[in-house]
């Protein structure tokens, strides 16, 4: 398993359980994990102090994941634009919607990976080593 020491998780579900869980299954690997219940707190977090990756449920309930990450993308390229800095947040969509359809409406919304619930441990610390840059991913998910 690798290990996240160092890497700052951005995990935003509405679902206490599902936080929790994907909290604990981090933190054991070493990630600092930060949690947001709806895309607002999440949004605050990143204008504050940007994860090096967002994992994000697409059912929110003030605004859907996709919706979150576009905002997000606008707040880099200000950032960007205001601190000539670049940066980019990689991002996984970890959702129930676990049909094709899902998984390329994700894709295609700017997520990187589509991890669908209920998850295995290993896919889901795999792709957060991935998103930060620890290891590669042999295949998409």
């Amino acid at each position: 398993m690798p290990s996240l020491h160092g890497v700052v998780v951005l995990v935003v579900d509405d679902s206490p359980d599902s936080r929790a869980l994907v909290e604990h299954v981090l933190r054991s690997h070493g990630a600092t994990v930060v949690t947001a219940e709806d895309a607002l707190k999440a949004l605050r977090i990143v204008e504050k102090s940007p994860p090096h990756v967002l994992l994000s449920d697409i059912g929110l309930p003030d605004m859907d994941g996709y919706e979150l990450l576009q905002r997000i993308r606008v707040l880099e390229e200000q950032k960007r634009q205001a601190e000539n800095k670049d940066f980019h947040i990689p991002a996984a969509a970890i959702t129930a919607n676990s049909g094709p359809e899902h998984v390329r409406k994700s894709i295609l919304a700017g997520y990187r990976f589509h991890i669908s619930k209920p998850f295995a441990i290993g896919e889901l610390t795999k792709t957060v080593a991935t998103l930060a840059g620890r290891e590669q991913l042999d295949a998409a998910i």
